[in-house]
């Protein structure tokens, strides 16, 4: 066989499949640039597809391991169809298109036809804690001790038992904080969290009232630029020092999400030092695991972990580093089998899971793990992570 053009075999032997004829083949063949060859002895290859009483041969000196390759995968292709453009129509509008020939008995797609087979309800967001469990924390944290009030229940106890009353029973009157300062923390390894943070702000916003409320959206640790909440636009502006005395409550993991001397976490030290310079209370609402707390921010506020089995009351855990790093990769192995992951889907896995294997500080950790594709509406695993994370299921 002489080549005279650049078309493969494999091309060729397709074509002399679809003919019908030893004349045709011998003509797509010349029309392919080859000149195919009659004989009578056993061919060099023989494809199952040509006619038993002769074969066509390509006379080309090959090897034997050659040829049974070839014919072995020949054997493995399946049937090839091959279409070819006859005519084409130009149209100016769609009115043209409708009157055209090879539309005439084509039935339009309808919108049924568009839709998914299966209509599913998308995720729903599962916040952390229920509201009723936060709102005698939020409650608490808004308002401060001032002076004293006749305990009447108490003393109409001590009475109807005839106790000797050496005193008055008091308790101390709560009054709202006059001025409420709360912090946002919307920066990008919180990103899971944004629609919890979102609902605590409409939480305070609703048992707290506007006059003395000041809601700051930050991105970094403060004093930096924010976005005040009620502001109707959404211009970052110049920090503005807490007026004092007031509560200042941080919705944030004061960077303790990240490496101990990150730069961010001692940020916030320095931040949380400075407002105990003056007459502020400081709350701190964290999302993270016991096992990943700063012992040295105790010192300057009341922090609370933001868990679904958390207490609303400040705690210390003896967990180790490694058993929380075990929790978040069993985590991964469980979205290895997921091309993305939403923060709805995410969380739903994780609600799936005792309590205190996947709380918020692993929900942090698998956003920030080093085989994450990070992405702000949803997260991948990367290709080569996800085959050596399924272990862990």
């Amino acid at each position: 066989m002489q080549v005279k053009q650049q078309v493969s075999r494999a091309d060729l032997l397709r074509c002399l499949k679809a003919s019908s004829s030893k004349e045709e083949q011998v003509l797509v063949a010349e029309l392919l640039g080859y000149e195919l060859s009659w004989l009578h002895q056993k061919p060099a290859i023989e494809p199952s597809f040509f006619p038993q009483e002769s074969q066509p041969v390509l006379v080309e000196s090959q090897s034997n391991s050659q040829a049974q390759f070839l014919e072995s995968e020949l054997e493995q292709r399946p049937s090839a169809i091959f279409y070819a453009l006859t005519e084409r129509e130009v149209h100016q509008n769609e009115e043209e298109v409708k009157r055209s020939k090879f539309l005439q008995s084509v039935e339009p797609l309808t919108e049924a036809d568009l839709q998914p087979w299966e209509l599913t309800e998308p995720l729903a967001h599962q916040t952390i804690l229920p509201e009723a469990r936060l709102v005698p924390f939020v409650q608490n944290s808004l308002h401060l001790a001032q002076g004293q009030y006749l305990d009447l229940g108490v003393l109409v106890k001590k009475l109807a038992h005839l106790q000797t009353l050496h005193r008055l029973p008091k308790a101390p009157r709560q009054v709202v904080s006059g001025r409420l300062y709360v912090l946002l923390d919307t920066s990008r390894r919180l990103r899971p969290f944004w629609d919890d943070l979102a609902e605590v702000a409409a939480l305070i916003k609703r048992k707290y009232d506007r006059v003395g409320l000041e809601l700051r959206v930050i991105e970094a640790c403060p004093p930096t630029r924010y976005i005040d909440w009620f502001s109707a636009n959404s211009i970052p502006q110049a920090w503005q020092h807490f007026a004092s005395p007031s509560t200042v409550f941080v919705l944030s993991d004061l960077g303790q999400l990240m490496e101990q001397d990150s730069v961010v976490r001692q940020q916030w030290l320095r931040f949380i030092q400075s407002l105990q310079q003056t007459t502020c209370r400081v709350y701190a609402l964290s999302p993270i695991s016991p096992e990943q707390q700063d012992l040295r921010f105790r010192k300057w506020l009341t922090q609370v972990l933001w868990n679904r089995n958390s207490l609303l009351k400040p705690q210390t855990s003896q967990a180790s580093s490694t058993l929380h790093s075990a929790k978040v990769e069993r985590v991964l192995g469980l979205i290895s089998v997921a091309v993305h992951i939403e923060p709805e889907l995410l969380r739903a896995i994780l609600q799936c899971l005792p309590s205190d294997q996947a709380d918020s500080g692993v929900e942090a950790a698998v956003y920030q793990h080093a085989a994450i594709n990070f992405g702000l509406t949803a997260i991948s695993l990367k290709a080569d992570q996800a085959r050596s994370l399924s272990s862990f299921i």
